[in-house]
């Protein structure tokens, strides 16, 4: 993002954000990969604690167990209405009736996608709404869910509190843009552009040529825009002084030195730190925050305390009068006071692990 540094990319809403709150320039995903991650982010535990140590491929099996506790049940709990749109990836099969659903956990509403955008961001074709799977939904991933999010933020009850789960899409490959935002950044890409396609039946070998990171950044590009619109229908339905905004991603971002096939042409920027996606090095898992809130943070300000994604469930629990949870490991940090006082982190010991092959 702009608001972190890079050069070309241009975020606008997201650096309009970080003005407006606190920038937290020492976080860290609680693993390399999303689903580890989200399992973290959801219930505060590590992700080695509730089974969830890679990426769940699709039929697997895998999934986040009924007994684990989430953020969204939690708040639930408390009075407030919670919404799931975009990424869920806590289990291997959407349409399952023995696999537990974002339904199962918390959500009342939900709508969005498991693994992979199918055949790309642009009309996806394996979208659920709530149990139910959806024909062809024509648009783009950031468009679609951002529209979502703004009717379930209009609908909603308003005398009632809300936790509202965003998880966009991009910039997860495969993706495909609107065509004006390809133009913004033609310098920067080589060719004509051929989206590459996931959901087929063997990788397609003849569209797997660089083009350069010109759609990537246009990727980035969209999905700023899209976030716009929720920012600014925060604004116009008069709570955005009253809800917390915080923006991060689950894993460092894929570079140019791509690990599979579908990564082509993804060109994200660690910022010279070691690694990438899929690596316990820092590029791997040290992402950007933003966190605004405006009675409480200061704006255009930041913190170098060390936090962790898993922070988010212990954090909000306690902002909404959760009682404290005795009856399990909870791995994240109470950080309330640091991103309102500046208060320094406990020290504690941190743990990352990845289960590979």
């Amino acid at each position: 993002m702009g608001s972190f540094g890079h050069p070309v990319i241009k975020t606008p809403h997201l650096d309009k954000l970080a003005a407006q709150g606190l920038k937290l320039t020492n976080y860290y995903a609680p693993s390399a990969l999303c689903s580890p991650s989200r399992a973290a982010v959801l219930t505060g535990r590590h992700p080695y604690r509730s089974g969830i140590r890679s990426w769940i491929p699709a039929n697997t099996g895998i999934y986040l167990h009924a007994e684990e506790l989430t953020l969204a049940e939690t708040l639930k709990s408390q009075g407030y209405q919670t919404a799931l749109i975009g990424k869920w990836h806590l289990n291997s099969d959407l349409g399952s009736q023995v696999e537990p659903q974002p339904n199962d956990q918390g959500f009342d509403y939900f709508y969005g996608h498991n693994a992979f955008q199918i055949p790309t961001n642009k009309n996806p074709t394996n979208l659920y709404r709530n149990r139910k799977a959806l024909p062809v939904q024509v648009g783009y991933t950031a468009e679609l869910y951002a529209s979502d999010a703004i009717r379930w933020l209009t609908k909603r009850q308003v005398e009632k509190p809300f936790f509202l789960f965003l998880g966009m899409a991009e910039p997860h490959t495969t993706f495909e843009n609107p065509p004006e935002y390809n133009a913004r950044y033609a310098d920067f890409t080589l060719g004509e552009i051929v989206p590459i396609r996931s959901g087929l039946a063997t990788p397609p070998v003849d569209q797997l040529t660089p083009r350069g990171p010109g759609e990537y950044y246009a990727n980035i590009n969209y999905m700023d825009a899209q976030l716009g619109r929720v920012f600014a229908a925060l604004d116009e339905l008069g709570v955005a002084d009253n809800t917390i905004v915080i923006f991060t991603s689950d894993n460092g971002p894929v570079t140019s030195d791509w690990l599979a096939w579908y990564e082509v042409n993804a060109h994200g920027n660690t910022a010279g730190l070691r690694g990438r996606k899929h690596h316990l090095y820092e590029g791997g898992i040290k992402v950007p925050a933003i966190v605004r809130y405006p009675p409480m943070i200061k704006p255009s300000t930041t913190t170098d305390e060390l936090v962790v994604g898993s922070d988010w469930f212990p954090t909000l629990n306690h902002l909404a009068g959760v009682p404290p949870i005795e009856d399990r490991n909870i791995d994240g940090l109470n950080i309330w006071s640091t991103l309102t006082r500046s208060e320094a982190v406990p020290e504690r010991t941190l743990h990352w692990a990845l289960h590979g092959p």
